[in-house]
């Protein structure tokens, strides 16, 4: 089973809401918040069907804040990048990997997620 399938738009803003890149090569927060119309709203409405991300309640302003799963989130990773595991404190790490693959997911550094 290989990666999720992104579009551009999707990538970049998937990428975005992971903080990548950045000089460490790992995400630091797992969040975007959207106004709840337009291009990049109906790019995460896409990526919740299909699992690869979770709306959260709409904000006191309607904007809706998302989350991304872990798999929504390695999909967007580049060789070389890791995803903080303190991003996705509900969810474990997909088995998708072989023993000779280093782990793409890895724990510390500075959480901002949502929740």
């Amino acid at each position: 089973m290989g990666k999720p399938d992104l579009n551009d738009l999707q990538r970049r803003l998937v990428r975005h809401a992971l903080g990548l890149p950045n000089r460490r090569n790992c995400s630091y927060r797992n969040y975007f918040v959207s106004h709840p119309s337009g291009e990049a709203y109906n790019a995460w409405l896409g990526l919740e069907r299909r699992g690869l991300a979770v709306a959260g309640q709409p904000m006191r302003s309607g904007n809706v804040p998302f989350a991304l799963t872990m798999v929504g989130a390695e999909a967007a990773l580049n060789a070389g990048e890791r995803l903080c595991m303190e991003d996705f404190p509900d969810q474990s790490p997909p088995m998708t990997q072989t023993a000779d693959q280093a782990p793409a997911v890895v724990g510390g550094g500075a959480s901002r997620n949502m929740g």
